[in-house]
């Protein structure tokens, strides 16, 4: 069984934690923690994976990320996410903070951590987990605006669109 860890509405840890497909057990003002990962290589191009049949959102495109398990930190979880979805490994120094979204909802409210790391890797030397993940292709940043438009992406990933700027920039 999973387990997350349970934050109040600051991020304070409050030493509860919850069976991870549960969400029946989240209280309001409480959240989770998640992780997300935008991949951008030497050419500009954003590494995104396409969810596997079953999954909540099925089809759908996005960078790689997941829910940070109990007794993980959010660097910790991004890293084993990345490892368990595509395969790729990286190191603590190799990711960049973003920011953290406070995302409220009536059910599952979560603070997202989003990271991104500069890193060139041929699509075939992904090792994709099949549960996780069906696809993944390199995109150009107007091909993400064009998939966001298209709404084969979450609406919610067109903040991307001004972050990829100030990554690209460095």
């Amino acid at each position: 069984m999973e387990y997350l860890d349970i934050y109040d509405e600051n991020k304070v840890f409050t030493g509860r934690k919850i069976e991870r497909d549960n969400s029946a057990q989240i209280k309001e003002g409480e959240y989770y923690l998640y992780v997300q990962c935008w991949i951008v290589n030497d050419e500009g191009k954003i590494l995104l994976t396409q969810r596997s049949k079953g999954r909540l959102h099925e089809g759908w495109w996005e960078p790689t990320g997941g829910c940070v398990t109990a007794g993980e930190d959010s660097i910790t979880g991004i890293i084993r996410e990345l490892e368990e979805e595509i395969g790729v490994k990286v190191k603590p120094e190799e990711l960049n903070f973003i920011k953290t979204k406070k995302e409220k909802r009536k059910i599952r409210s979560c603070f997202r951590d989003i990271y991104y790391i500069r890193k060139n890797i041929p699509i075939t030397d992904l090792n994709i987990d099949p549960v996780e993940v069906c696809d993944a292709k390199w995109v150009s940043i107007n091909e993400l605006s064009k998939m966001l438009e298209n709404k084969e992406m979450s609406p919610w990933l067109k903040f991307f669109e001004k972050e990829y700027n100030k990554i690209i920039e460095k």
